[in-house]
């Protein structure tokens, strides 16, 4: 090419210059051209050279290029395929994992159900071989009277409990050989009830409670045989032995009727060697019971304190557990149903307790993991041969138990009183016999020619009228499984006021004489005290004894919450104390109640010191201090028809007191009458209820040996 451009270079020149051109030689001109021809032939062919190459060259790139398409496109193609094959592999491990997990399942599935299925053999065989044992049932102590509180020994020789004997008033601790017929006190040279007594592990020792079911008293230990008895100056109720016999753990509160609970307890644990007392459990909790292998305590409880120390009372009688280093507290049963009085099996295996979920008060047992502290088996009913069995205890050695066929009732009576000197003017006639199972005492209308009352059959709690003379058919107001209790007939006469916890809570209810209109007062509450109605103005006064504070609302009330609700005045607002409204005159003007001391803490038991008269004009009380009044929310209080005075029921009495002198006037005396509200009518009439209780203890048992079957 290089070439080829001076040739035509030259040939631009002898253009220009055709002279310079001719002067040449003519030899070497022809010769130029030649080479230059030759020359540009040349090019020509490189030219030609270059171009194919180029072209070759082009062609083999184009080849190259659609070559590396065609690999790319290979290639593309393969991962394609590859990630297809990895998407089906991942698909075919899911559908394997869905099958492995499918078949997992089913094989948790056949194997619940093969447990169940080994479950309900099991149930069915031990059902089948409990029918084919012979349970045996044998009444120890067959005489009247009240026998209660049974402890075995843990050889299942002998029983101690409580009872009355002879011509005394008050109840010891008797000693009774299981095979034997007569018995013998071991606290016999003690003035005051001795009654919650409990063998120790090795049956050595007895630990007991002297003093007031519900007030002033204390822990004793002695020996098996009375002897060497020893004061613990514990205030506390229905001690129970840790299994190495070093510790006792205690209730700080008890009752006489497990339907009607006067007030809150707590657990307490007491070293017998050191004296060292300490809360476990600040929650409801009576009648503990310390398991075999020592971790746990089994109780029964109507509530709990929150945790800013506030009571709320559930109503519900729950079996609760808690370790014995007061820890991990929960509840085993939850539910309507009465459960009370628990106990250990022997080995701690099993939890057996009182309830009505059957019907009849009977006896129930529960398999339990003391490791979880959790249930392991369904419920399940012992055979009793009683409608009614209550205060379990059952023995250290084998399936045996102790407990006793039956419970306080109530007999409505009444008797002609003089109005002015209150002199018994008659003789008692009844007007509600025994058989009803009386929750609380009859109330009077404001007319008093009707009666409302709480019970029903086995002591269930649904509400009652009848006509105040005893004429005339029983009509019940309410049928359901909830507690209808503390009724009392509103100011008009026309509805009843009372306390049920048909919404959960225990609240303030009302309903018509017709059993119609059953409206809802409060809400959320927690009240355990009876709904008052107050003359003229209609309202109505209810209390919270926990609280130590009582409330006037509305009789248009519904569903009040307590926070839109004002408290009443306390009757010393530096001390605390306060008064628990029970009655109102019929001008409305002044409510009547007992005072109580103000209590350092929820669990503290009540101290009742005087009665009360409320002003609803001045908000000031009148105070009578009156020396009798029992410890304990249970004084029961009414007023005569003019006003003038107070009658007053407590453990043993009925009395008038004077609202305006303090003046006591005995009544009638009632042993053993309970706490148990007496009303005077203007006619002159004294309504009261009395009781009437005959309790026997059972023993039973389970023979090993089976029943021979006959074809007959």
């Amino acid at each position: 090419a290089i070439e080829i451009r001076n040739e035509l270079e030259i040939l631009k020149e002898e253009q220009a210059n055709p002279r310079q051109r001719e002067e040449v030689t003519t030899v070497p001109v022809v010769k130029s051209s030649r080479m230059s021809l030759m020359t540009m032939a040349a090019a020509l062919m490189v030219m030609m050279g270059v171009i194919f190459w180029f072209w070759n060259r082009a062609e083999q790139t184009e080849k190259q290029r659609q070559l590396a398409v065609t690999e790319k496109q290979e290639a593309d193609q393969q991962k394609k395929l590859a990630f297809t094959a990895q998407q089906q592999a991942e698909e075919q491990r899911d559908i394997a994992v869905s099958a492995q997990q499918e078949a997992e399942a089913q094989k948790d599935a056949a194997q619940k159900s093969a447990v169940i299925e080994k479950e309900a053999r099991k149930a069915e065989t031990h059902k089948r071989l409990q029918a084919e044992r012979n349970w045996i049932f044998n009444c120890l102590t067959p005489d009247p009277g009240v026998e209660d509180q049974p402890s075995l020994s843990p050889d299942n020789e002998f029983l101690v409990y409580s009872a009355r004997s002879g011509s005394r008033a008050d109840k010891g601790i008797h000693h009774l050989r299981v095979e034997g017929t007569r018995s013998f006190e071991l606290t016999d040279d003690m003035t005051t009830d001795e009654f919650d007594p409990r063998f120790s592990p090795d049956g050595k020792f007895i630990a007991f409670r002297s003093g007031d079911r519900l007030g002033e008293g204390s822990l004793y230990v002695m020996e098996a045989t009375g002897e060497g008895r020893r004061r613990l100056d514990v205030n506390g109720h229905a001690p129970d032995w840790s299994p190495d016999g070093r510790h006792l753990v205690y209730a700080t509160g008890s009752y006489t009727d497990p339907a009607a609970r006067p007030e809150p307890s707590s657990l307490r644990i007491l070293s017998l060697e050191t004296g060292q007392d300490s809360q476990i459990y600040a929650g409801d909790s009576v009648d503990p019971r310390w398991s075999p292998d020592g971790v746990w305590i089994v109780f029964w409880s109507i509530g709990k304190v929150e945790d800013d120390g506030h009571y709320a009372v559930t109503g519900r009688r729950d079996i609760g557990l808690v370790r014995a280093d007061g820890t991990d507290f929960h509840l085993i049963t939850d539910d309507l149903e009465f459960d009370w009085s628990p106990c250990w099996s022997n080995d701690g295996s099993k939890l057996l307790f009182c309830s009505d979920r059957g019907g009849p008060m009977g006896i129930w047992e529960m398999g339990f993991d003391s490791h979880s502290g959790r249930v392991t088996s369904a419920l399940r009913a012992l055979p009793t041969p009683t409608e009614f069995a209550g205060r379990l205890d059952v023995s250290r050695l084998d399936s045996s138990m102790v407990f006793v066929n039956g419970i306080s009732n109530l007999i409505i009576n009444r008797m002609k009183i003089d109005l002015g000197t209150f002199e018994v003017a008659g003789v008692p006639e009844t007007i509600i016999p025994e058989g009803l199972f009386l929750f609380d005492s009859p109330k009077l209308s404001p007319a008093g020619d009707k009666i409302v009352f709480s019970g029903g059959p086995m002591k269930r709690t649904n509400l009652y009228t009848t006509n105040s003379d005893g004429t005339g058919m029983l009509r019940r107001l309410t049928n359901n499984r909830f507690r209808n209790i503390m009724a009392g007939f509103g100011p008009d006469g026309n509805s009843i006021l009372f306390v049920s916890n048909q919404n959960d809570n225990y609240d303030s209810w009302e309903i018509g004489v017709d059993g119609g209109r059953l409206r809802q007062l409060t809400e959320g509450w927690a009240t355990f005290t009876p709904p008052i109605g107050r003359p003229v103005t209609g309202d109505y006064l209810i209390s919270l004894a926990n609280d130590e504070k009582w409330y006037a609302i509305p009789s248009t009330s519904n569903k009040i919450p307590i926070e839109d609700a004002s408290a009443m005045p306390k009757v010393n607002e530096k001390t605390g104390d306060w008064m628990l409204p029970l009655a109102c005159t019929s001008d409305g003007a002044q409510a009547v109640g007992v005072v109580y001391q103000a209590r350092a803490m929820a669990s503290d038991p009540a101290i009742a010191i005087a009665i009360g008269v409320f002003h609803f004009e001045t908000q000031r009380y009148t105070v009578l201090p009156v020396s009798f009044i029992q410890d304990g929310i249970s004084t029961a209080i009414s007023l005569v028809p003019d006003n003038s005075h107070a009658i007053l029921t407590d453990k043993d009495q009925i009395r008038a007191v004077n609202l305006e002198t303090g003046q006591v006037i005995t009544i009638l005396n009632l042993q053993n009458h309970g706490t148990n509200l007496s009303t005077v009518t203007a006619d002159g009439y004294l309504y009261y209820a009395a009781t009437r209780d005959e309790r026997n203890i059972w023993l039973s048992k389970i023979n090993d040996v089976p029943m021979q079957v006959t074809d007959n």
